[in-house]
């Protein structure tokens, strides 16, 4: 480009560079509406487990209606940022794809300027800035996919720092305490645990007949 058209070939390509740039600034705004996509995202998701981990009750107390609603309105909400996010990343690709031809425009304005625009000069320069499109479509895109590795890497960092659940100390004055000093949630003494035999089932009933028989006498 210097060889055919000089210093000016230097404005197109600052052109290119200043594509780059808002690009960059796009980036950190993308960066932000990820953040808040996956925060929709986990909420909805969080929903839908709360629905399938009581769906005996849901369905016990008829609210179908009302989960469905909280489901709808987190999803609305997600695809809110997820639109944002789309948006921003045709901008910033529609500026790649742009931006070899606006700094060609440029550089050729201001060439007009000083020499006459010839076929041997104008239609080499212009190739080359087509051969620099590719890259240009590539860079904001590079930058929106390290956005969101980004996001994803801080995600998983937050939940890996996450502190350790708390040891359960003893629960009551006095209660057992299992292996590695925690307290023992239900513990048996002197007791037998098992399927009533049939014998012994019948005679508590005829038991409790007979008592509410007599209890039922004059």
């Amino acid at each position: 480009l210097l060889w055919l058209i000089g210093w000016v070939s230097l404005l197109g390509l600052a052109v290119m560079i200043f594509g780059v740039i808002v690009s960059a600034r796009l980036q950190v705004r993308a960066k932000k509406l990820v953040g808040k996509m996956y925060g929709a995202a986990d909420k909805r998701i969080a929903i839908c487990r709360e629905i399938v981990d009581g769906s005996k009750v849901v369905k016990l107390q008829v609210w179908e209606d009302a989960y469905l609603q909280r489901i709808d309105a987190a999803r609305t909400a997600e695809l809110k940022f997820h639109r944002r996010y789309r948006i921003l990343v045709i901008i910033c690709v529609a500026i790649g794809r742009s931006s070899p031809m606006a700094g060609a425009a440029v550089a050729f304005a201001v060439f007009s300027r000083f020499s006459a625009l010839r076929t041997e000069t104008i239609l080499p320069a212009l190739s080359i800035f087509q051969t620099l499109r590719l890259p240009f479509i590539l860079i904001p895109l590079v930058l929106q996919l390290s956005a969101v590795v980004s996001v994803s890497i801080r995600r998983i960092g937050n939940y890996l720092s996450l502190p350790e659940q708390p040891v359960r100390q003893q629960a009551a004055k006095g209660g057992d305490a299992v292996s590695g000093g925690t307290a023992a949630v239900l513990s048996f003494r002197a007791a037998a645990v098992g399927w009533p035999h049939k014998e012994r089932t019948q005679q508590r009933t005829q038991r409790q007949q007979a008592a509410a028989g007599a209890a039922a006498a004059p």
